[in-house]
């Protein structure tokens, strides 16, 4: 740079300087290079920018952490799509990078904004791979996605992965749910070979979407697998149905009920649900989500969360949800309302986050208390240890004479004196080691203290957050 170089450079397939830091994390070296005035917003070849590099090709997670915050820093908008009406989450779910996926979502990507060309979600695009990655599913999960969100052909994720099974085995029988047998009929119906492909490949992201609310929507369901497959999807949906709310979500998670005239209050006037597009019938009821205000059907609204006694307005003030509770069947339940079921995973799993967060946090803190302790300890026998040496010279240098009475020679007593001037020097030497240790147990009190506080402000920050921003 000093000596004139161009910083806006490129080699044969457009990468700047700047698209090349991004995409082998070198966080330092892209920080200055931004500091220096390089386009943040310039794309290669491939039509990739700064921020598809580095969520695509970096291998470091702190660098990536560190590289996407100053680019949403420099106001690039994360949903951004390239030539190909993908975003960088979009790609990041294609190519199963979990970690990418998760930093996206931090750094504000909208989880379920669809694909500009096929319309896909970013979890539907990660079912619809031909072996699904069960983290890739659970990150995106756990982000809060629409978990039955269909396709343009009514398929559901569940949906998806099962075909993509069968239409690699088109042989395969799809008329009835296959019964459980030995070896001998596993073979004779679905294949040895089959079997095991779906129960490692398959099987586990159908389960990993089970847990979090998702359903099998599709005319055949699960018919063509065999009753102990279709048993072990079942035993998800049993553990969503048995999941409850965490016991500290109230203390750790904060959250406001919205109300009719809300911007976000979605219009009775929809004939579809928001979240799995079924439509609205006199037996499949329309609901509004008290936390997002979106309109769902009732399979997508199962779950109850604590929310605070008011209702957040327009104005921004609150309204007592007591005066409403003639208009409004979630108040009877108390603070128990109505929420989709993408609230609800996002909400429990910020609330499981802070949760460890806090472990970690209490962890730490017992580990420096007991540092110090030990240091404390070790300097209370070293003190003890130099007061018995000292004691000891002391008796030996109060008399000239030996203990049968003869005089001390001049030899003796300057080796006495040598011998206490060596004693003095290790004794400054180890109260100098000692202020030291004392300067580090005060710099790691400090951190500590210096950690709750920021820690004391992030949650501070998560609590006043809104689930929109």
């Amino acid at each position: 740079m000093q000596a004139g170089a161009d910083i806006e450079s490129v080699n044969n397939s457009l990468n700047s300087s700047l698209l090349l830091a991004a995409a082998i994390g070198a966080a330092d070296t892209f920080v200055f290079l931004v500091e220096q005035g390089a386009d943040i917003f310039l794309r290669n070849m491939s039509d990739r920018d700064a921020l598809f590099m580095c969520a695509m090709y970096c291998l470091d997670d702190r660098a990536m952490t560190v590289i996407v915050d100053s680019i949403v820093s420099q106001g690039t908008d994360v949903d951004l799509p390239d030539s190909s009406g993908a975003t960088a989450l979009h790609e990041c779910c294609a190519g199963s990078l979990q970690h990418s996926i998760e930093v996206l979502i931090a750094a504000g990507a909208d989880i379920n904004k669809p694909h500009d060309r096929t319309g896909l979600t970013p979890l539907q695009i990660c079912c619809s791979l031909e072996y699904p990655c069960v983290e890739t599913v659970r990150a995106v999960l756990n982000q809060g996605t629409f978990t039955n969100q269909k396709t343009s052909e009514s398929l559901s994720p569940m949906d998806m992965v099962l075909e993509n099974f069968f239409s690699r085995h088109p042989t395969l029988p799809r008329d009835r749910v296959l019964p459980s047998g030995g070896d001998q009929d596993v073979e004779q119906d679905m294949g040895m070979e089959r079997y095991v492909e779906f129960a490692h490949q398959c099987l586990p992201s159908l389960m990993e979407l089970a847990k979090y609310g998702g359903r099998v929507a599709g005319p055949r369901g699960m018919a063509g697998l065999r009753e102990s497959l279709t048993d072990s999807v079942k035993s998800g949906e049993d553990q969503w149905k048995a999941k409850e709310v965490p016991k500290r979500f109230s203390e750790l998670v904060h959250i406001e009920k919205i109300g009719e005239g809300h911007p976000n209050w979605a219009s009775d006037k929809l004939d579809v649900c928001h979240l799995c597009s079924d439509k609205f019938t006199m037996r499949n009821r329309r609901h509004h989500c008290r936390i997002s205000g979106v309109l769902v059907c009732g399979a997508c609204s199962t779950k109850r969360l604590p929310c605070s006694g008011s209702v957040s307005s327009p104005d921004g003030k609150g309204r007592d949800m007591r005066s409403d509770s003639a208009s409004s069947p979630s108040s009877s339940s108390g603070d128990m309302v109505r929420v989709s079921d993408g609230v609800y995973n996002r909400l429990c799993y910020s609330c499981e986050c802070r949760e460890k967060d806090i472990a970690i946090q209490i962890k730490t803190m017992k580990q420096m208390r007991e540092t110090a302790s030990t240091a404390q300890r070790k300097k209370e026998e070293e003190d003890e240890n130099l007061k018995g040496s000292l004691f000891n010279w002391a008796g030996y240098s109060g008399s000239t004479k030996t203990p049968t009475g003869d005089s001390t020679p001049r030899g003796a007593v300057a080796s006495m004196r040598a011998q206490n001037e060596e004693t003095m020097r290790a004794l400054q030497e180890r109260g100098e080691k000692l202020g030291q240790l004392n300067d580090k147990a005060q710099d790691m009190n400090d951190a500590a203290s210096e950690f709750r506080e920021n820690t004391a402000r992030l949650l501070k920050q998560q609590q006043n957050r809104k689930w929109y921003e």
